[in-house]
């Protein structure tokens, strides 16, 4: 019995494209200096891993994608060079978000800001 019901499990999944979630972060860099941003997956009890990273010039922008299991909650956390802060984070939900990075303050050392865009 418990081999039939892993068969009908398995073939839902596969039915629908798998039990895979697709994460894509539109990241555009509204700050004065370059960025990095990167895909994580939050593990829990202070386990991450890093999935994907970029490097996003100012007044750039880049997509990050990462397919994963449904259930590995995922995040964007975004930080600058030599920032002696912790860096921002973003949660996100599978399918495209549109993240624009900020700066408060008028020069380089400003907290960073990340706001969801619509699409």
């Amino acid at each position: 019995m418990k081999k039939l019901a892993f068969a009908a499990l398995l073939a839902s999944c596969l039915g629908l494209g798998g039990c895979y979630s697709t994460y894509v972060a539109d990241v555009r860099n509204s700050t004065p200096q370059p960025v990095y941003a990167e895909l994580v997956h939050n593990g829990g009890a202070g386990n991450t891993t890093v999935l994907a990273r970029e490097r996003i010039a100012p007044g750039d922008r880049r997509g990050l994608q990462v397919r994963v299991s449904n259930d590995w909650p995922m995040f964007l956390q975004v930080d600058t060079p030599g920032n002696t802060a912790a860096a921002q984070q973003f949660n996100l939900t599978p399918g495209t978000q549109i993240v624009e990075v900020s700066q408060e303050g008028p020069n380089q050392t400003g907290r960073l800001r990340l706001d969801g865009l619509p699409r």
